[in-house]
């Protein structure tokens, strides 16, 4: 019906058409509009939500790939002098910690290399490394574990690619990223793989201490009990290294003082 001057009379009852409207159901009615709109929306057009979490997915992928850079170059070289190998028994250590550990986007090992001096170093895509001096220093499973998680919850904790941001090592790490594997200066990736390590002593020590002995104590030891394991290596640790090395320098007094407060608590 075609509306005219002469064609009002429908104003008249819009008044009582109101009246008899339950505006609970016109809520849902455009509610259920606005929520369709959304999941409708033409692909060319931009979602911002979709944008934002595509962004953090991208971020993450980045550092797992400048991590993965890192990681292979430090294999890579231990291979060429034929110091690097891969540890069953702390392997199956990283499938029993897994169903606990809260970042479980990234896939973690663990890789030995041979050398005498007792260290350790986790990367951002998930791969930890522990030297044989470090392993034999360890005179129980518990502290093995204890050594595996407390490097996984560095990664998990995002210890790693926190300090190679705040070194401005990050974006050299995009920069070699982005160029074509073949063309990649194995020199660049060697300086920034010497900077990482160099940079790496900076994380959270303790932090990684008290948050290892908690995922470790989730599928293993009961947690005092794998507190007294930690306390009991890093004691070794430090008297392994003195003189030769600053104790400071891996922060271990301070981490054995923690642990031993934890402990008393």
């Amino acid at each position: 019906m075609m509306l005219g001057s002469g064609n009002l009379n429908y104003l008249r009852h819009l008044p009582f058409i109101f009246r008899k409207v339950d505006f609970r159901y016109l809520f849902c009615f455009f509610l259920t509009a606005f929520l369709f709109s959304l999941v409708s929306t033409p692909l060319h057009a931009k979602n911002p939500f979709a944008g934002y979490f595509s962004n953090l997915l991208d971020e993450s992928q980045a550092e797992i790939a400048v991590g993965n850079i890192l990681a292979e170059t430090l294999i890579q070289e231990c291979k060429d002098r034929g110091e690097i190998s891969s540890s069953t028994e702390l392997n199956l250590v990283v499938a029993n910690l897994k169903p606990f550990i809260p970042l479980t986007s990234i896939s973690y090992k663990v890789m030995v290399i041979k050398n005498s001096i007792p260290g350790e170093i986790p990367f951002p895509c998930g791969t930890v490394f522990l030297t044989t001096g470090l392993l034999e220093l360890t005179e129980t499973l518990e502290e093995r574990v204890f050594l595996v998680a407390r490097n996984i919850m560095h990664i998990s904790l995002r210890h790693p690619i926190l300090i190679l941001k705040r070194e401005g090592l990050y974006s050299r790490g995009l920069r070699l990223m982005k160029k074509p594997i073949k063309k990649r200066d194995p020199r660049e990736a060697h300086n920034l793989l010497i900077d990482y390590l160099k940079a790496a002593y900076g994380m959270n020590q303790q932090k990684a201490d008290r948050e290892g002995i908690k995922l470790a104590s989730s599928a293993y030891s009961d947690q005092r009990k794998m507190l007294i394991s930690a306390v009991g290596l890093l004691k070794r640790w430090s008297k392994s290294l003195w003189p030769m090395m600053f104790l400071d320098f891996l922060d271990l007094p301070n981490r054995i003082k923690a642990l031993e407060t934890d402990r008393m608590q």
